[in-house]
């Protein structure tokens, strides 16, 4: 039932040094992978 293109989607950003690089790695990325830890966690 579910349709294809309305699926969510995730975009990255990557900032180096303050400077959007995004452009330049994306042909260099397979993945991506983020991790939110809680406030009390390292």
């Amino acid at each position: 039932m579910s349709n294809r293109n309305m699926a969510r989607r995730t975009v990255a950003e990557i900032a180096f040094d303050g400077v959007d690089i995004t452009k330049s790695i994306r042909p260099y990325l397979l993945s991506v992978s983020y991790t939110d830890n809680e406030e009390d966690e390292t």
